[in-house]
């Protein structure tokens, strides 16, 4: 080995000064471009050892088993469909709750929600109170019963207005008044003034979150757009 290191090193050298004859420099030359692929490095050609070359990248590696490949398709949750003797058609779709649980524990996860909810609720009486999103505790109690109340309560007539483009507005009264016309009328509850009162939220934070996140809001009357932009 230590002979052909030796040898191999004459022939750099002769390299570096240029003393080779042509036909040497060629066969070295075509040696070295021939154990570019196969060279471990200069070390390697030096003492003539081989190694074999990196298999390319667009194959695995020999003895890694690598997992299947995503679907390009993700087929979605299936949807039930129940038409009443009405015709009116009653679908639901487990997946979707599923999906809302979901976005609902990320959002409160998120401390730019949690505090804008703690914001409404400390800080507001009446409807402004209520958080943005249902949590968690109040989806999991939905049930027929609930819907029903719902439904009542807000799908009357003076709730309902029916929008259609491309149509002549007669053609369309002959089809919806049939329909709609039997509706109740029932008048719109009166809605809860919200009122600002102040307050302050404070939550503690997993062991984990070494941050303090903080939100601070006050009320101001309702003035023109240029006064607005001047306080703020």
């Amino acid at each position: 080995m230590y002979r052909t290191a030796a040898s191999r090193l004459r022939v750099l050298k002769g390299h570096v000064h240029g003393r080779l004859p042509a036909s040497t420099r060629f066969a070295s030359s075509s040696a070295v471009a021939t154990n570019t692929f196969s060279s471990g490095g200069i070390f390697s050609w030096l003492t003539g050892e081989r190694s074999k070359s990196s298999p390319p990248l667009d194959f695995p590696l020999p003895g890694v088993s690598l997992p299947p490949s995503l679907p390009d398709y993700v087929e979605s949750g299936k949807t039930k469909i129940t038409t009443l003797p009405n015709g009116v058609k009653i679908a639901s779709e487990t997946s979707a709750l599923l999906k809302l649980k979901s976005e609902v524990t990320e959002a409160f996860n998120n401390p730019q929600g949690l505090l804008l909810k703690a914001i409404h609720s400390a800080g507001y009486s009446g409807a402004l109170a209520n958080p943005l999103l249902a949590p968690e505790s109040a989806i999991n109690r939905l049930n027929s019963t609930i819907l029903e109340e719902f439904v009542s309560e807000n799908y009357t007539a003076p709730r309902i207005v029916l929008a259609a483009s491309g149509v002549e507005h007669d053609q369309l009264l002959s089809v919806a008044e049939s329909l709609l016309s039997e509706l109740p009328s029932i008048s719109r509850p009166e809605e809860l003034k919200s009122v600002y009162i102040g307050g302050d939220y404070r939550c503690q934070a997993d062991s984990g979150d070494q941050s303090t996140h903080f939100a601070l809001a006050f009320e101001f009357p309702v003035v023109g757009i240029r006064r607005r932009k001047q306080w703020l």
